[in-house]
C-alpha cells in the first residue's frame, strides 16, 4: 500500500513538472530538466519493481516456513 501511495506522488510530481521544464532553452536549463526527468524515471521504476516483486517475496518467504516447521517438529520429538 505504501509503494501505490509514493507512486502516485511521482507521477502527480511529473505530470505537474512536465509543463515546468525547458528543453530548449540554455544548456543549465536543458541539464536539470533531464537529469530530474531521469530522477523521476528511476524512482517510478523503483516502486513498480517493488510492488511487482513484493507478492513473490512473501510466497517464497512463507515457503521457506513451510518447510522449517517439520525439522522444528522433529527437533521436538528428538528430545
Amino acid at each position: 500500500m505504501r509503494r501505490f501511495f509514493y507512486l502516485v506522488c511521482v507521477l502527480i510530481l511529473l505530470l505537474w513538472a512536465i509543463p515546468q521544464l525547458t528543453f530548449s532553452a540554455g544548456v543549465m536549463e536543458m541539464v536539470f530538466s533531464g537529469a530530474w526527468m531521469i530522477f523521476a524515471l528511476l524512482a517510478i521504476g523503483g516502486n513498480l519493481t517493488g510492488i511487482l516483486y513484493y507478492s513473490k517475496k512473501r510466497v517464497e518467504k512463507s515457503s521457506i516456513k513451510q518447510k522449517q516447521q517439520p525439522r522444528k517438529r522433529q527437533m521436538q520429538m528428538l528430545r
